[in-house]
């Protein structure tokens, strides 16, 4: 379910004292180009009563896209918010986990499960789920605009940077794996560019 960003500041001052909802910010980053070394990042604010803020990012692949990215970063929130769940013992029994977003096309993919998303990440989209429902759970998708001083969304798309160019450089390791869509991704680049290329020497010329 999408909610407006403003509709949960407002639900989240209200519930923050009580103990029953979170908030994560998420986000993606690939190193460069459109497909490329990519890692994924989730910021999760607790109620006040259950200590301090959690961040975490992890990489995400060799040859994968912003989009990718994304969806790997709303699974990483998915998962700090059962760890969270599971680590607490003073919050109510069933708890609101807001994840915030700044990419239409990942909260879209997740509402919709549409073919953007790789069968290996619907599979654990589908254990996540079940794991939500067992932990008592409920997810909210909020799309934030991007790059507007939300602290949040800063402190993840810095970890979600930091971590793609740690990739770039050889640091840490992630997969090769070329999906479909990130092969699309390349071609529409490819023939994007040579198509600039041959207006550019006609115009030239």
């Amino acid at each position: 379910m999408e909610v407006h960003f403003r509709s949960v500041i407002k639900t989240m001052q209200k519930n923050s004292s009580t103990g029953d909802s979170v908030i994560v910010y998420t986000d993606g980053s690939v190193h460069s180009g459109v497909v490329g070394c990519g890692a994924c990042s989730a910021i999760l604010y607790p109620p006040m009563e259950c200590g301090e803020i959690w961040c975490n990012s992890k990489a995400v692949g060799n040859m994968v896209s912003s989009v990718e990215c994304e969806i790997e970063g709303i699974l990483l929130a998915i998962e700090m918010d059962i760890t969270f769940v599971n680590n607490q013992s003073v919050i109510e029994p069933h708890i609101i986990a807001y994840i915030c977003c700044d990419s239409d096309s990942a909260v879209q993919a997740m509402d919709k499960f549409d073919y953007s998303i790789p069968p290996h990440t619907l599979r654990k989209i589908h254990e996540l789920r079940l794991l939500l429902t067992a932990t008592s759970i409920t997810v909210k998708f909020v799309k934030i605009p991007g790059h507007v001083g939300i602290e949040g969304n800063i402190t993840a798309d810095q970890y979600a940077k930091d971590t793609a160019n740690r990739l770039s450089r050889g640091e840490i390791t992630a997969p090769t794996v070329l999906s479909v869509q990130s092969a699309f991704k390349i071609a529409g680049d490819i023939a994007r560019k040579s198509w600039q290329r041959l207006w550019d020497n006609e115009h030239i010329g």
